[in-house]
């Protein structure tokens, strides 16, 4: 059975701080990922919630549950789009792609498939692998029930831009950004806004990127954005820190 190109199925509560985001944009629903933060946050990638010429009108979060038909529906109140987010005509050139999520109501957190991921403001020097999360597509058109993860490798920023160079898709504002690379494996379209996560010391996960841009095949890394450069902003607007 095909899967996440180069992953595998999630079991219940592996994953806990991982939300399926549906949004609904000129009638058309359109799929997402992102992170529990708190009881009444969720963190994602800007242009989850942006579409030119398409009006976001109503967005859900599944949580709670690896398998779509099992997982719990809370309504979204408002999102908060990164003040500077900026998207080029291709999917290249998308900066600072991050934004929150607040909901009508909070999630209990005391169920054992909710809980939320941490972050750092500290600029890790990792260079090991992340694990990615998501419920985007693992083969044509298919988008799979069961969430599925990867592990990827981090590449080095500056020889991502170099080969994003070559192809005229060069990468804009590199110190915050994360690129990962790892042949046959990587995210595709509805895992845009799921986390990079690292387990930075045994046991201590913390949420590194957020999925923003590739092609869906080895040919170029993948981008995501770093966590760390935006902890500021995500505090401020938030007031959890």
């Amino acid at each position: 059975m095909k899967r996440i190109y180069g992953g595998a199925s999630a079991t219940e509560g592996q994953f806990p701080y991982h939300v399926l985001i549906l949004t609904l944009k000129g009638g058309t629903a359109f799929g997402c990922s992102g992170t529990i933060l708190s009881s009444s946050w969720v963190l994602t990638a800007a242009h989850c919630m942006c579409t030119e010429g398409k009006t976001t009108t109503r967005v859900v979060i599944k949580y709670g549950s690896a398998s779509q038909s099992t997982a719990l529906r809370q309504e979204v109140k408002r999102f908060i789009v990164h003040p500077r987010f900026a998207k080029n005509e291709s999917p290249f050139f998308m900066v600072n792609d991050i934004a929150l999520l607040e909901l009508c109501a909070p999630l209990d957190m005391s169920l054992p498939g909710v809980k939320p991921i941490c972050f750092t403001k500290e600029d890790l020097a990792y260079s090991g692998t992340v694990t990615v999360t998501g419920w985007g597509k693992t083969s044509g058109t298919i988008f799979p029930e069961s969430l599925q993860h990867v592990d990827l490798n981090i590449y080095p920023v500056n020889m991502c831009k170099r080969l994003y160079n070559i192809f005229k898709a060069g990468i804009r504002d590199e110190w915050n950004k994360i690129c990962t690379f790892t042949k046959d494996k990587y995210p595709c379209d509805g895992d845009s806004g799921g986390p990079l996560v690292a387990e930075v010391s045994p046991g201590c996960h913390i949420q590194l990127g957020i999925t923003s841009y590739g092609t869906c095949t080895s040919i170029l890394p993948n981008v995501a954005t770093k966590l760390s450069s935006f902890a500021d902003w995500i505090c401020e607007s938030t007031s959890l820190c």
